[in-house]
């Protein structure tokens, strides 16, 4: 793939001289996947882990990956995938569920929706980070498409790391973490990472008792294709390429989890 200046876009391994773009773009980049995930990310561990990976032979390693995309000899964003997540890396999801309470001698028959947290994640792959370089903004969706497309590519020949494919989590929003989870725990939305969904409790939660920030990650109606954000953007294209959205949400802020299988 090449920029609107014509020059290649090229994905690869990371490398031991990326660390310092790396951090750079932890600081200044857009995480369009792993906001959450970013604020714990240790980038000296990731790195080094990512290299052995790369170095060691098909099945011999269950650690991460990371690939970054480089133009002119200049990071512009990196992705890094997690093999068996769950074993190294939180694969906890709320999984959407229905209850009805009815009673015919009462007059009462009223549906709602249910979460319940689980690990029916656990064991399959994910991408868990993905970071643009915001210099080149305008040109954003095609280093994310690059990226992501290297990354789907990698699980697809990768039989042992990735034996049945991996999940993405696309952004939520914050006031599905504000309503439930700090309501539970009292760490707020600016302070909360992607393991403190260890903290949220295992007994289900009913919609009538989080309508407000269950609304801000499901709503009713449509978005309106002018007001449609990146994050719609991303949906679009993981469905493009196979993923299905099997009524999960990432814990922290409620974004919808796709998942997509190996045939």
């Amino acid at each position: 793939m090449k920029h609107e200046n014509n020059q290649p876009l090229a994905v690869r391994p990371v490398a031991a001289e990326d660390l310092a773009a790396i951090k750079q773009l932890m600081v200044s980049g857009t995480p369009v996947i792993g906001r959450y995930v970013l604020r714990e990310w240790a980038a000296e561990q990731q790195v080094a882990e990512a290299i052995l990976s790369h170095q060691y032979a098909e099945g011999e390693s269950a650690g991460n990956i990371i690939l970054v995309a480089e133009h002119a000899g200049k990071l512009a964003g990196f992705v890094e995938l997690q093999s068996l997540a769950g074993y190294q890396f939180c694969a906890l999801s709320f999984s959407i569920g229905h209850i009805l309470h009815r009673s015919d001698s009462l007059s009462v028959c009223h549906a709602q929706k249910l979460l319940t947290l689980d690990q029916s994640l656990l064991g399959q792959g994910c991408i868990s980070l993905c970071v643009i370089d915001t210099a080149v903004e305008t040109e954003q969706a095609a280093v994310q498409a690059s990226l992501l497309d290297a990354a789907l590519r990698f699980v697809e020949q990768s039989c042992a790391l990735f034996p049945e494919g991996i999940y993405v989590a696309v952004p939520g929003k914050p006031e599905f973490w504000a309503g439930i989870g700090e309501r539970l725990t009292g760490i707020g939305e600016l302070s909360v990472s992607h393991s403190h969904a260890e903290l949220l409790p295992q007994s289900p939660l009913y919609e009538s008792f989080i309508k407000a920030p269950l609304c801000a990650v499901l709503p009713e109606t449509p978005v309106p294709a002018e007001k449609a954000s990146a994050h719609t953007a991303l949906a679009s294209w993981l469905t493009a390429q196979g993923f299905s959205w099997q009524k999960k949400l990432y814990p922290i802020d409620g974004g919808l989890i796709y998942q997509w299988a190996k045939h």
